[in-house]
């Protein structure tokens, strides 16, 4: 068999799990009641995000900035404080405005945890000291392999999500998204495939690329990025049926063991039935859609009703 890309294993993971799972199944029956829901036309496009940082000619301080965000883009519900994923934007937002100079390499190597929660003033930010720690090995890496570059470890991908993915698991430990599931070994890839994802976005203004390094030719090897807010909305909509010990589990707002099967299951029924939303979403709006596409519009569908609908599943986690 040939060798597959990360992104590859990540569908492979989530056909495999879905096809056994015990305690998480998709409805596809009712897959037709989400789509009216989900019109691509209407999501908000990653430079037109209030929270994120946009420069009009984005470059090294951009990709620095998404490379940031997602080496701790994760697990925020344990804070004290209403930390979303908009604070984590908006904090780094503002250091890349004000004091650009802490996201360089050398600076990030150094960083500590408490230098780094104070970039979020009136917040608590959870598991601050595996953050910071994240973003010394992501200082480091850039330091040691990629002259100190954020752009020259994109530009080592060779306009390929799937190459600058392979480069963010095989060289920062943290990305590493994987497990095992009955006694094979699964990947998820949450974090990588999304940096991937909001680099291509951060260059992207209008259909157009704004940097030619950025001018990814294989985006559609993405999948959906698997966390808590997806699952909640198919969860919602009837798409994803939990067993009922997982369902009690689920809104007590119990944790779930990291690395546990209840949790693989949730993330791989997850991606598996957003391949089929995409298909369906393609054919309803008359467009050829990517599932980068299907989880910009969920994740925000899922944002506005995060407050009405039965509770995420609780993980704690460095993945998502």
């Amino acid at each position: 068999m040939a060798h597959l890309s990360p992104c590859q294993q990540v569908r492979r993971t989530a056909a495999e799990i879905a096809s056994s799972a015990q305690h998480v199944s998709i409805q596809e029956d009712q897959m037709a009641a989400i789509i009216p829901h989900l019109n691509p036309d209407t999501t908000v496009a990653w430079r037109d995000c209030p929270f994120h940082f946009v420069e009009e000619k984005p470059g090294e301080l951009t990709v620095l900035y998404v490379l940031v965000v997602d080496a701790i883009n994760f697990c925020f519900w344990p804070s004290s404080t209403e930390f979303e994923y908009d604070t984590l934007g908006n904090g780094i937002k503002a250091v890349a405005q004000e004091e650009p100079s802490k996201l360089s390499p050398a600076k990030l190597s150094t960083v500590s945890a408490d230098e780094l929660s104070a970039w979020f003033p009136g917040s608590h930010l959870p598991e601050a000291e595996e953050r910071a720690r994240l973003l010394r090995e992501l200082g480091t890496v850039l330091a040691t392999h990629f002259e100190g570059s954020a752009m020259k470890l994109v530009e080592a991908a060779g306009q390929s999500v799937a190459r600058l993915v392979d480069l963010l698991v095989c060289r920062l430990p943290g990305f590493r998204d994987e497990g095992i599931y009955a006694g094979r070994q699964v990947f998820f890839y949450k974090r990588a495939q999304i940096c991937a994802a909001d680099l291509w976005g951060a260059f992207q203004d209008g259909g157009q690329c704004l940097d030619p390094r950025l001018d990814f030719k294989d985006v559609d090897q993405l999948t959906i990025f698997p966390d808590y807010r997806l699952p909640q909305l198919l969860r919602h909509f009837g798409v994803l049926k939990y067993s009922e010990t997982l369902s009690e589990l689920v809104d007590a707002q119990e944790e779930l063991p990291a690395g546990g099967a209840m949790e693989f299951e949730i993330r791989a029924c997850t991606i598996h039935c957003c391949s089929r939303l995409r298909a369906m979403l393609s054919d309803h709006y008359g467009k050829t859609l990517i599932d980068v596409h299907v989880d910009w519009a969920l994740w925000q569908k899922g944002e506005a009703e995060k407050d009405t609908i039965k509770p995420h599943h609780r993980t704690r986690t460095m993945f998502y």
